[in-house]
């Protein structure tokens, strides 16, 4: 092995098992998510929008509005928070800087999926 080489074969020894530790970060705030959510949510598969502060909070995160606004509007479906649009935004967010607007931005209406609760059918965000 040259020196170049080793350095090589190092570097992206340590870039794979610093994404396996991220994938196993990834996994346990999404279980954490899920679970806290859940706790809120009591049985069904959303939140009232109003709840969102709390659960920021219960996930040892300081809700701010003026942040979190743009959030809201768009998790927001008819003053409901679904846990599957909650858990893709917030892992998101969490592993991304925390940037509500750059998020808010890679979002198109179509990306978000939930399950209604009246007709159990998936239905495009937006609808």
């Amino acid at each position: 092995f040259s020196c170049d080489a080793f350095t090589e074969w190092y570097d992206n020894f340590l870039s794979e098992d610093s994404e396996d530790e991220n994938d196993e970060d990834r996994e346990e705030e999404y279980d954490r998510a899920q679970d806290v959510f859940c706790d809120l949510a009591t049985g069904e598969d959303h939140i009232p929008a109003d709840v969102f502060p709390e659960l920021m909070e219960l996930l040892g995160t300081t809700y701010c509005e003026e942040e979190h606004k743009k959030t809201v509007e768009l998790l927001n479906r008819d003053g409901v928070i679904y846990e599957c649009d909650f858990l893709k935004w917030y892992i998101h967010w969490l592993f991304n800087d925390h940037h509500d607007d750059e998020i808010a931005s890679e979002y198109n209406e179509d990306e978000l999926v939930v399950v209604t609760n009246q007709e159990n059918k998936k239905s495009s965000w937006g609808e």
